[in-house]
C-alpha cells in the first residue's frame, strides 16, 4: 500500500479520472491490491502534471471509477484510489 495523504488521494483521483476514460476490464478481472493485471489492460504512465512523487514509478488505469496503480515490473495492483 502506498502512503498517501487524503489530499494526495483526491488530487490523484481527480486528475487521472479527468484525463482518462474508464476502461472495461476483462470479465473475470476484479481490481484488488496484490492481483495481477491482465496484459490486455492498457497501463499508462503517471502524468507529470501530478505532483505526488510516491506514485511516479507506477503505471495506472481507470476501471469502474477507480484509479488502479500498478507496479510495472510485476503487473500487480499496488493501490486503488476512489472518490
Amino acid at each position: 500500500m502506498i502512503d498517501l495523504t487524503p489530499d494526495q488521494r483526491t488530487t490523484v483521483f481527480r486528475s487521472m479520472t479527468r484525463e482518462r476514460i474508464a476502461v472495461a476490464p476483462p470479465a473475470d478481472f476484479r481490481a484488488r491490491v496484490g492481483v495481477e493485471v491482465p496484459a490486455s489492460v492498457e497501463l499508462l504512465p503517471v502524468p507529470e502534471t501530478i505532483e505526488v512523487p510516491a506514485i511516479r514509478r507506477y503505471r495506472y488505469t481507470v476501471i469502474e471509477n477507480q484509479v488502479v496503480l500498478v507496479d510495472p515490473s510485476t503487473h500487480r495492483v499496488v493501490e486503488i484510489i476512489h472518490e
